[in-house]
């Protein structure tokens, strides 16, 4: 019987997902899984029998990655499964911004008990006079699973599209609207666009990846949106760009000190994946992932190691190999196991961390000592 443990309010769908194998405990120190949302975990400690972390969301700057692999430890997050849920709440912050939709709806609760309340409301609703979003240009940093969603989905509504993505797959590139055209930078990104909205991971590249400098290439009245995390755009100058008018909005999901109430900011409490369908879907996959990696060893979407995917169990033993700092970990862990037949074999590396998955269906007596590894285990049925 395997032991997950979970923190944060996850989708009864996801938690009813774990077959028999699986019980709960509330002991991280028994726990051979971990199943979380947006609980920080930076000071927490990990027992020996823990293997993987499943973040049921995308961001993982919550999990220590570096320390999780250095002992072993794979954390796994849930691309795509909340992507419509973030699209639909972007779509609604284009148009928050482009129709004054927030203050209008202030200003007219404010005449709620005013005896003239139809006069003023026919006199003053020009003042709230907005912008149709058909023929404008939308800016979307990173074409992941978000971000790629967002762009064809606005083209349906008239709206250009110019994105970026440093990383673009082939797989997206296939997906996106023909019309989609692509920037060079996120500068030459910023020049084009009357809105631009931020999909990209929270981490320390990330970091105010957004500054002075990109916001001022943008045309002036332009509409900022950030849907990532808060520290990708450096708020001061998000601040300075609204008193100067370069910017006539900035639309956020995440709440700051300073940008919360300022004149021209729209925030939402970081809503982003907060619908039903999107926490069914990211619980879901966060716990097929705990599965197939306790289990059989897969590894999908892994974060802090790489993928290794050798599809179910079918009578094979598997050995799991953890390395670090291994310039090509399978063929080091292939050459180490000479004295095993070997049938398949997945892996490779992300940065300095090695992941390799063997199959075999030869008996053995040991597993031979191999060089840089973090942590090998034996998997059978």
């Amino acid at each position: 019987m395997y032991k997950i443990a979970k923190m944060n309010k996850i989708a009864p769908a996801g938690l009813k997902h774990f077959t028999d194998k699986y019980e709960f405990t509330d002991s991280l120190s028994e726990a051979s899984g971990l199943i979380l949302r947006s609980q920080h975990i930076h000071d927490e400690e990990f027992g020996d029998n823990l293997l993987a972390i499943a973040r049921a969301g995308t961001g993982v700057n919550n999990i220590p990655l570096d320390r999780c692999a250095d002992e072993g430890i794979c954390v796994f997050n849930t691309p795509g499964g909340n992507s419509n849920s973030v699209k639909e709440l972007v779509l609604a912050g284009i148009l928050m911004a482009a129709r004054k939709i927030p203050s209008a709806i202030r200003w007219t609760l404010d005449l709620q008990d005013d005896p003239d309340m139809a006069a003023k409301v026919e006199k003053g609703k020009s003042k709230f006079k907005g912008s149709e979003i058909a023929g404008k240009t939308l800016g979307v940093i990173g074409l992941g699973a978000v971000g790629s969603r967002i762009a064809n989905a606005v083209t349906a509504l008239g709206m250009h599209v110019v994105g970026y993505d440093a990383y673009l797959s082939p797989r997206t590139a296939l997906h996106l609207d023909p019309t989609i055209k692509l920037a060079p930078d996120i500068k030459t990104l910023m020049r084009q666009a009357d809105y631009v909205t931020i999909h990209v991971p929270g981490n320390d590249a990330t970091r105010n990846l957004v500054g002075a400098e990109e916001i001022a290439s943008m045309k002036t009245g332009a509409v900022l949106m950030n849907y990532s995390r808060a520290f990708v755009c450096d708020e001061d100058a998000v601040c300075d760009a609204l008193n100067e008018k370069k910017l006539s909005r900035y639309v956020t999901d995440f709440a700051t000190e300073k940008t919360l109430g300022h004149e021209g900011v729209i925030t939402t409490p970081h809503l982003g994946a907060s619908t039903k369908e999107a926490e069914d879907n990211c619980a879901l996959m966060a716990a097929d992932e705990l599965m197939d990696f306790i289990e059989n060893g897969n590894a999908i979407h892994a974060v802090n190691f790489p993928d290794a995917d050798l599809g179910p169990m079918n009578g094979d033993i598997r050995i799991a190999v953890m390395t670090k700092g291994l310039k090509s970990p399978v063929d080091t862990v292939i050459r180490a196991l000479t004295n095993i037949e070997i049938d398949a074999v997945a892996g490779g590396a992300k940065g300095d961390y090695g992941y390799v998955l063997v199959s075999t269906k030869s008996a053995f007596d040991s597993i031979p000592k191999i060089p840089g590894c973090i942590r090998c285990r034996v998997i059978s049925d």
